[in-house]
Order: structure tokens, then C-alpha cells, then sequence
């Protein structure tokens, strides 16, 4: 959702994420709400590592590609910390292992 102008940009993403609505008759205040929300989907998108989403994805394409990439990277993260956690118990029976070994020649 990369655009020029602000004005260009509010009337790019509002036609393309609602475009059965009339919004002659939609408070401005709503509109820029609309338009703050959009920028910071692209934000978060940005900080999630997808690619750009275009503007004729819309909202609901917007929403969906963020939170199917939140979900890769909790599974993501869930799968590291299992593997940290497995690894870390298995170094301190190591060691538990060593401590006995030295104990029992000393």
C-alpha cells in the first residue's frame, strides 16, 4: 500500500478495501481512522517480513496475510523454544553425567 499523496492514498485504499460504500456521506473523521489503520497493517506487514500488500488486495487480504504470518512465526518460535528447551535438559544431564564420573575417580 505504497502511495503518493495522503489524499490519493485515502481514496486509493478506500475504494479498493470498501468499495460499495458511499463515502460522500462518511464523517472524515472515519475516513482518516480507516486510513490509520491501513498504514499500520503496512507497517506491521513490514515488520513481519511480508512483502508489500498491494492496495487492490484489500482489508480482508491485508488482515489475513498478517495474521497467517503471526501464526507461521509463533510455530516458528514454539519449534525453537521446544528445541532450546530439549537441548538445555540434555546439556544438564550431560553434566549431572560429568559431576558423577569426576566425583567417583576423585
Amino acid at each position: 500500500m505504497e502511495f503518493g499523496s495522503q489524499s490519493e492514498s485515502l481514496s486509493v485504499l478506500l475504494n479498493s478495501t470498501v468499495p460499495f460504500v458511499d463515502f460522500v456521506h462518511v464523517p472524515l473523521n472515519t475516513l482518516f481512522c480507516v486510513l490509520q489503520f491501513l498504514q499500520f497493517i503496512e507497517q506491521l506487514s513490514s515488520v513481519l517480513g511480508i512483502d508489500s500488500i498491494s492496495a487492490d488486495v484489500g482489508l480482508d487480504g491485508a488482515n489475513d496475510a498478517v495474521l497467517v504470518r503471526a501464526e507461521q512465526l509463533a510455530k516458528q518460535e514454539a519449534t525453537v523454544i521446544t528445541d532450546q528447551k530439549s537441548q538445555t535438559y540434555a546439556l544438564k544431564r550431560k553434566l549431572k553425567t560429568m559431576k558423577e564420573q569426576l566425583d567417583g575417580k576423585v
